[in-house]
């Protein structure tokens, strides 16, 4: 179970016990959140980077770059082999967890500021 505010701070906690397991410090306004079954912890920020995290050792595997944009929405997409990231610019971007290469854009077709997404 994980926490975000818009100081940079993440906090994890013990599902089962709800007992502090970590407090991460990312220096910048946390967005979103998202677990992957196989214990990732992805952490989208407001300056469009997605972060990828495992999530037992709590330790950074790599940093996505997205460009700028706050991220809106962050899901894990297994059947595409990545992580979908949605910014405030109206795209979503998918990017492939073990290469933290970009496998594939796509514009959202109305005007507006946020959107999210579900997967």
């Amino acid at each position: 179970m994980a926490g975000c505010s818009t100081g940079g701070t993440v906090m994890v906690w013990k599902a089962r016990t709800l007992k502090p397991r970590r407090t991460l410090f990312f220096g910048v306004y946390v967005t979103r959140l998202a677990f992957d079954p196989q214990g990732l912890l992805a952490v989208g920020d407001a300056q469009g980077r997605t972060h990828i995290l495992d999530g037992k050792k709590m330790s950074l595997l790599r940093t996505l770059e997205g460009g700028g944009g706050r991220v809106t929405g962050l899901s894990f997409a297994r059947g595409l082999g990545g992580v979908l990231a949605v910014r405030c610019r109206r795209e979503v971007r998918l990017w492939n967890v073990s290469t933290g290469e970009e496998r594939e854009r796509v514009m959202l077709g109305d005007e507006g500021g946020g959107c999210t997404l579900a997967v």
